[in-house]
């Protein structure tokens, strides 16, 4: 029966009768497997990036030093290790003293990423994958003329003085942060012992740094997970840039989805092929079974015919999305400025799904429904038995939706596309059928050729409104394209909430409070008003341990700087409660 199957798809082959089938099926395999492609690398790139961002692939954070036996553990587990001290200090030079944040750095930092030092702010960028060297210190440039010093003086930093050897110009994880109290000073963890600047009660925050294997990574981590004390947390690249995942997990959903609509367009021409190919066949089948052939056989048969027709397509849609994504990345690679790893392999089967799915859902059931055919066909002409219409239409919704579930990844959003998609096909089908016959007279006043090519879309009005319908969803999927890169814009903008800040003060005396709402009062600078600020930790809400709401991504096991008022803020408003007022209270 293979034998069989082989040649009579060969023939077909040969005889141009699978060439729609097999450009329908390649097309649609072709756009899952490109977009996919795509987002993947695209992903990874990201990732790779996003974890130079924590400058490793974990972080432990904690307010106090972790147990010894936890570092040790990592590394007989072959992770590479290093530890990064954060606190504020003064530093000073002569009668001159500045408060500085400061980032002690051990051996080994940075486990990803490099750092960028130079000689001024603005000159050529020299990247080290280490921090400076003991009894150097690395500082941002505006420390220099706080101080009145240059590169090459020593600073005085606790009971040791440091060399100031660059300007500090890029750390992987440096982030940013609106409460550091001063410019940056990157220091070495050796030198933290000779300075003596970190004494019982001082405010220091631990962050050891973790690079490997993402199995080991993990093992690891689950180890140590169940010991951590209050104020000890993990990090990871997802947790340490969450805005970055949702971006990306919702630029692929919207992706994959407008990719669906070219998956639709290649099912329906899938659909009218294999309505074509079954006709052709049917005298094919009937002399099949003058021959002794059962029907069981007969679907047997064309079953292989189909499984070598997915085989070729899947194929050849793999091979055209892989040129594809790489042509695209070869031109935008420089535009992405990042390095682009491969893709994997996840990609490639989502498109062999869909490409199976669509075989299955539209093309199957008329090419087995084929196998009744009489085998009076061979004498006298009669009508090929097919499958019947509502089961084919059923199939090809199921097969859809269960493509537009598995590109989303979510059951309402895919039947919201889907109950769309339908609502638009039944307007402009039904639009466009009515336009065809309601042309009818114009087409008969028509003279020469014009009134013949009136006549041949009136004799085939039905198929002619599935074209003009085919051609529609093909604009709207341009549309939705154009309508997905604006919507992706206005999606990362939306992430921050409505008139968030872009400039802050911190650091402020009492005694220039004055002088600064003058400042700004002169420039016409509004402000969201000037609050005292201490650290502290919530231990209690309503009497109750603080906990996180489900969807909420806060983190209330860790110290916050709070700030307080004895009036309520203009712009703000008490929902529950009351304002505690001058005197205090609860």
């Amino acid at each position: 029966m293979l034998r069989l199957a082989l040649r009579l798809f060969w023939r077909d082959w040969r005889g141009g009768e699978l060439g729609v089938l097999l450009a329908a099926l390649v097309l649609a395999v072709g756009i899952v497997s490109t977009l996919g492609l795509f987002i993947d690398r695209l992903q990874r790139a990201v990732e790779l990036r996003s974890a130079t961002f924590i400058a490793g692939d974990l972080v432990l954070q904690s307010p106090r030093p972790v147990p010894a036996d936890w570092i040790e553990a990592a590394r007989a587990a072959g992770l590479r290790e290093a530890e990064v001290l954060r606190f504020s200090t003064m530093v000073f030079r002569g009668d001159a003293m500045q408060l500085v944040s400061v980032k002690a750095v051990g051996e080994g930092y940075p486990l990803l990423g490099r750092v960028g030092i130079g000689a001024s702010p603005e000159g050529a960028l020299e990247e080290r994958d280490r921090g400076p060297p003991a009894g150097e210190v690395w500082v941002d440039a505006r420390l220099l003329p706080a101080l009145g010093i240059a590169l090459g003086e020593r600073i005085g930093l606790g009971a040791t003085e440091l060399r100031v050897g660059a300007i500090l110009r890029k750390e992987p994880d440096g982030g940013g942060s609106l409460v550091a109290m001063g410019p940056r000073l990157m220091m070495n963890l050796a030198d933290i012992g000779a300075a003596g600047v970190l004494q019982p009660g001082s405010r220091v925050q631990y962050a050891y740094l973790f690079a490997g294997e993402a199995a080991r990574v993990a093992a690891w981590r689950a180890g140590i997970e169940a010991g951590l004390l209050p104020g000890q947390r993990f990090v990871t690249v997802e947790e340490g840039q969450p805005r970055v995942a949702r971006a990306l997990g919702r630029a692929e959903s919207f992706l994959m989805l407008a990719g669906s609509l070219g998956v639709v367009l290649a099912g329906i021409a899938l659909a009218m092929a294999a309505s074509r190919y079954t006709e052709r066949h049917a005298d094919y089948v009937a002399i099949l079974k003058t021959l002794g052939l059962t029907a069981g056989a007969i679907r047997a048969l064309y079953a292989g015919n189909l499984l070598l027709l997915a085989l070729a397509g899947i194929a050849l849609g793999w091979l055209c999305a892989w040129v594809l994504q790489a042509a695209v990345f070869a031109v935008l690679g420089d535009l992405l400025g990042m390095e682009l790893p491969a893709a994997g392999t996840r990609a490639l089967w989502l498109g062999a799904g869909t490409g199976a799915l669509s075989l299955l859902g539209l093309a199957t059931p008329p090419l087995l429904a084929m196998a009744g055919a009489s085998p009076l066909g061979v004498l006298r002409r009669e009508r090929t038995p097919g499958a019947p219409r509502a089961a084919v239409y059923a199939s090809g919704l199921a097969a859809l939706a269960l493509l537009l579930y598995w590109y989303s990844g979510d059951w309402r959003l895919g039947l919201l596309v889907l109950g769309c998609l339908l609502a638009s096909a039944a307007l402009v089908g039904s639009f466009s059928y009515l336009l065809l016959r309601r042309a009818r007279l114009p087409g008969m006043q028509a003279q020469g050729m014009l009134r013949l090519a009136f006549a041949a879309l009136q004799r085939h009005a039905a198929l002619n409104a599935l074209q003009t319908l085919v051609f529609a969803l093909s604009l709207m999927l341009a549309l939705v394209m154009v309508l997905v890169r604006g919507a992706l814009i206005d999606d990362w903008q939306r992430e921050l909430p409505p008139r968030t800040p872009n400039h802050f003060l911190v650091n402020i005396a009492p005694s220039q409070l004055e002088r600064l709402g003058e400042f700004l009062a002169g420039r016409g600078i509004t402000h969201a008003g000037l609050y005292p600020m201490v650290p502290g930790r919530i231990a209690a809400v309503n009497g109750a341990p603080p906990r996180v709401e489900d969807g909420e991504e806060l983190n209330l096991d860790r110290e916050f700087n709070l700030t307080w008022s004895d009036t309520l803020p203009a712009e703000n408003r008490i929902s529950a409660g009351r304002w505690w007022g001058a005197q205090g209270g609860d």
